[in-house]
This record gives structure tokens, C-alpha cells and sequence, in this order.
């Protein structure tokens, strides 16, 4: 029997499942669920929230609506939004209610969703359903990536580690995002703090010292993004324990994690950059990555490295 996840009275775990947006069948782990669904829908007092979408007077994080539209966009029948395996149980949306959400799309002017507001009316689709695509969804760009990474292509001997700053203030991800300057003074304080955390204090000076003057090159546009970083994961395996292709289309799944055009991942490569400075000692690459995330308003240093 099928039944409903109260996220007010349960205790959410993390999800640890892959990026779904192009598989046929989602496979969801039993009894593992993030506990940032439980803050992902929060009470609101205004219905115009700049931080996430509103649906029946209750406001879901922006980055997991973006999930949400974007799971029932690119839905093509409904058993695309059936065929979800989860071994918890706790998935809910069956044939009529996903045939009703097909069909409100197609009356829409651009025959797609825009806000969680328009799957209001649909009969059979209430909070609880909501909720079920909540838990769902709610796995963040950098754990899909690093799950998807480990899901048969890398081995033990890869250590990878996303360290993820969240920007909460809305005057500093503006400038973060729109200045090179500012951005660049920002990351400097940044990664000094991050090289003291994870090495010493002499070693957070250095990457101080060595960020005021590092070039640092930037990718906006997807597809010459992608290119760009997969290189970085294929110059640190050069004999070929995986194919340049592999790594791309796992790349591009990351950088695609959110389809809207306002919301992709903008990638930084601070060329040359010291990898000790941040605790790495196995082979690693020659440009520190940096992903820019506007959906979940973060920015993710990556250090990437393989024990031989």
C-alpha cells in the first residue's frame, strides 16, 4: 500500500541516489531521505518569495521547484512520470493524476510549466503529492555529480571532494556573479580560509598570495564548458582507464542539472593553482575547478585527485 511522507513529523535522511533527468527508471535508495526536503517547503507570508515558488500558500526552495518543472517538462508520457522505482515506497503520482498533469501542460501557452502555482487544480494533486516530488528531488548538483562519478566509472583510488559555500546575502552573489574584480577578491579571502581548514596557516597565506594574481578563466556556455572540465578529469587519467566521452556526458549532466537558461552552472579554472594548498598529495589537475551554482545560490571548490 502506498502512503504519504508527513515531512512535519519525519526525520528526513540524505539522498545519495544519481541525477535522474534522463533515465527512463529512477531508482530510489530505501530509507534514504535528505533532511534539506524537510526545509525545502517552509510556511510563507508573502506569496512573491524571491528565494523559491509558491504552491497553495506554501514556498518550496527555488532549486527544488527548478527540479520539480523540470522533472514534469520533460515528461513525455505518462509513464515517464510513473516508472519511478523506490524501494521506500513513498512515490505516489499513479496513471490518472500524471494523465491530469500532461494534460494542464498542453493547455498552457508555452505548453510547459512555469511555477509550481500552475499545478494548482489538478484533481488528485494536493500537498502530499508535492511532497512525494520534494523527497524526491531533493538531491543538490554536487551529490548527483559525485554519485554519478562512482556509479561505474571511477574507482576507490579517486578522492573527490566538492567543499560548497553557500552566499545567503543577496548584494554579495550579485557581485560574485556579475564582477570578475569583486569575484576575485571574494574567492581569495575564500580559499584562504578553506587552505587554513584543511592544511595550516602558512598555506592559507600562499593561496591568498597566489589567488591576488591568478588568472582565473571562465565558462558560461555549457557545451564549451563541459569540454572544459571533463579535460581536467582526463589529463589527471591519461591512460585511458575511462574515455574522454565518459567523462563528458557525466560532466554535461552536471552542468545541465538545471535545464532553465537562467540557472546554469558557470565553471572557473584558476590556472595553475597550488593543489597542496588545499590537502591534495596525489596526481590532480594543473586548474583548481570551481562551479558557480545560481540555482542553489553556492559556489563549490573541487579538489580532484587520483592515488596511483
Amino acid at each position: 500500500m502506498r502512503r504519504h511522507i508527513n515531512l512535519q513529523q519525519k526525520k528526513l535522511k540524505q539522498l545519495k541516489t544519481p541525477a535522474f533527468a534522463k533515465r527512463t527508471v529512477l531508482r530510489m535508495p530505501k530509507k534514504n531521505l535528505t533532511p534539506t526536503a524537510n526545509k525545502a517547503i517552509v510556511n510563507i507570508q508573502k506569496s512573491n518569495s524571491v528565494d523559491g515558488m509558491t504552491f497553495k500558500g506554501r514556498a518550496v526552495a527555488q532549486w527544488v521547484s527548478l527540479r520539480i518543472l523540470q522533472f514534469l517538462n520533460q515528461a513525455q508520457s505518462v509513464e515517464d512520470l510513473t516508472n519511478v522505482e523506490e524501494e521506500s515506497n513513498n512515490y505516489s503520482i499513479g496513471a490518472t493524476v500524471a494523465a491530469r498533469i500532461l494534460s494542464r501542460r498542453s493547455s498552457l501557452p508555452r505548453k510547459r510549466f512555469s511555477t509550481l502555482a500552475e499545478l494548482e487544480g489538478i484533481a488528485g494533486f494536493g500537498e502530499d503529492k508535492l511532497n512525494d516530488l520534494v523527497i524526491l528531488l531533493s538531491q543538490r548538483a554536487n551529490d548527483g555529480f559525485r554519485t554519478a562519478l562512482f556509479d561505474g566509472l571511477l574507482m576507490s583510488n579517486w578522492i573527490i571532494k566538492p567543499y560548497r559555500i553557500e552566499v545567503k546575502d543577496d548584494e554579495t552573489w550579485a557581485k560574485v556573479t556579475q564582477s570578475t574584480t569583486w569575484r576575485q577578491l571574494w574567492l581569495t579571502e575564500e580559499l584562504g580560509q578553506l587552505s587554513e581548514l584543511l592544511t595550516d596557516t602558512d598555506n592559507s597565506e600562499r593561496a591568498k598570495q597566489y589567488m591576488r594574481t591568478a588568472y582565473v578563466e571562465t565558462f558560461q556556455e555549457e557545451e564549451i564548458a563541459s569540454y572544459a572540465f571533463a579535460l581536467c578529469w582526463y589529463q589527471i587519467d591519461m591512460d585511458n582507464w575511462f574515455s574522454f566521452n565518459t567523462i563528458l556526458s557525466k560532466v554535461r549532466d552536471y552542468l545541465s542539472y538545471y535545464s532553465h537558461p537562467s540557472y546554469g552552472l558557470t565553471l572557473l579554472l584558476v590556472k595553475g593553482f597550488p593543489m597542496e594548498l588545499l590537502g591534495t598529495n596525489g596526481v590532480s589537475t594543473t586548474d583548481l575547478p570551481i562551479i558557480l551554482n545560481t540555482a542553489e545560490r553556492s559556489v563549490t571548490v573541487w579538489t580532484i585527485e587520483l592515488l596511483d
